[in-house]
């Protein structure tokens, strides 16, 4: 009788250790989640990312209008850019679509759309309405129509 009570008592704590470390592992899984939504948030791209870019080429504007600047630093490959002025391309990124026909069509307006879970957005800087920007980041937001 003691082997068989040793044996349920052992299968007890076996069971008592397996829920315990799952319960754990999901509320660390949780407090992981939470941060990482916390520091990226859903509109990261809209409201974090775009706007220091934007920032940064305010700022090399001049730059970019006498010549002197050929490229620009993009650190994330999932952000798209293309800068025109005078409504002639400029600038772009390496992965930036090359559709001629979608480009000239989204190109047209100055709104903000997402189409295909990319979200779409223009710039045009006050100081210099020639300078056009077109971003294109992942839309995380649902469209809404």
């Amino acid at each position: 009788m003691k082997n068989n009570y040793s044996l349920k008592r052992s299968f007890n704590l076996l069971v008592i250790k397996v829920v315990t470390s799952t319960a754990i592992s999901l509320v660390i899984i949780l407090i992981f989640w939470l941060i990482w939504i916390s520091v990226f948030p859903r509109n990261y791209y809209d409201k974090v990312y775009s706007k220091s870019f934007l920032n940064s080429i305010e700022k090399e504007i001049p730059d970019l209008l006498s010549g002197k600047i050929n490229d620009v630093q993009n650190k994330d490959s999932k952000f798209q850019y293309l800068i025109t002025i005078d409504g002639e391309r400029q600038i772009k990124s390496d992965n930036f679509p090359n559709d001629e026909m979608k480009l000239n069509v989204t190109f047209s307006g100055t709104h903000t759309f997402v189409e295909n879970n990319e979200m779409y957005s223009f710039k045009v800087f006050n100081q210099y309405p020639t300078v056009k920007i077109l971003m294109i980041y992942p839309a995380f937001q649902l469209e809404i129509r």
